[in-house]
């Protein structure tokens, strides 16, 4: 079996692996090129495939598979397979059309070099892009990594590092995570509406909120005499005054989503009630990204 489908298996294995007990979960596979010395300019192709989760607002955990086979000026192929443990760092809020990350990873990766083998430990650094599309399962990935790998105590790698830069595009396919389907027709059951969260200091509608807001649309649609108030709310992050303000937006904001989905505005009624109702703790990122949400009370 070569170096690349032993790349695939691991990276199928692991993927199952981690799919089987998932709510979040997601896989990227991805494809690229490496390449190498800045005076030859050695290069060739990548393959990766890494299954995630998110962790927190700002984190994901990221275990991955790659090959890659470089073509080395005057020393033959530098061929590898590694596998790698890798975090992922989001500056900013997620859900906007394009949503930058930086990484970082460490692993171990089985190297074919100039008629000899190695285990070396490398380590990777990057940064790229997620790019939300149509489709709420799927989005664009674009990154740029570096990496090292450590050959000491080797002669023939000539040098106790070697680095190559590589650039993927994948695709991010979401595993779970999505909130169980809200019942269209009535029941005995009290019907429960879910809330959606906003970015910070803003009353746009994410791509996860237009999902949810299209599930809601449908509960409305199909129980025409059901009558909610659609209530904003902000975190504490500036004056009070702004935050009711950016409250009433919120709401506006989701009548004005389900109108267009063909809700009757007569089944609604908003307002804004600023920072004075949070449902968690406004001193971390997630306590307030929890504060920053739009609730639905039915009548």
């Amino acid at each position: 079996m070569n170096k690349f489908s032993v790349a695939i298996v691991a990276a199928s294995a692991l993927t199952v692996t981690t799919a089987a007990t998932a709510e979040d979960w997601y896989v990227t596979p991805a494809v690229g090129i490496v390449f190498a010395d800045k005076d030859d300019l050695d290069i060739g192709p990548s393959v990766y495939l890494s299954a995630g989760r998110q962790m927190s607002d700002k984190w994901n955990l990221e275990l991955s598979a790659a090959y890659s086979e470089l073509d080395v000026n005057n020393s033959g192929d530098y061929e590898r397979i590694a596998i790698n443990a890798t975090g992922v760092y989001f500056p900013s809020e997620r859900g906007a059309d394009i949503t930058p990350f930086a990484l970082a990873s460490i692993g171990a990766a089985d190297v074919d070099f100039a008629g000899t083998s190695n285990l070396a430990p490398t380590i990777e650094l990057g940064a790229g892009a997620l790019i939300n599309t149509a489709i709420d399962a799927f989005t664009l990935r674009g990154e740029l990594r570096y990496r090292l790998d450590f050959h000491h105590g080797k002669d023939e790698f000539n040098d106790d590092t070697f680095y190559e830069w590589t650039a993927l595009i994948g695709a991010q396919f979401a595993l779970g995570g999505k909130d169980d389907p809200m019942p269209a027709a009535a029941s005995d059951a009290p019907l429960v509406l879910p809330a959606i969260t906003f970015p910070l200091d803003s009353a746009q509608l994410t791509r996860n909120a237009r999902a949810t807001l299209d599930e809601v649309a449908a509960v409305l649609n199909a129980h025409p005499d059901l009558v909610v108030s659609v209530v904003g709310h902000a975190d504490d992050t500036g004056p009070s005054d702004y935050n009711y303000t950016l409250s009433m937006k919120r709401a506006d904001a989701v009548v004005e989503y389900l109108v267009d989905a063909g809700v009757d505005a007569a089944q609604m009624n908003q307002k804004g009630i600023g920072e004075g109702r949070p449902v968690a703790s406004n001193a971390t990122d997630d306590g307030r990204q929890r504060n920053r949400r739009v609730e639905f009370h039915v009548n």
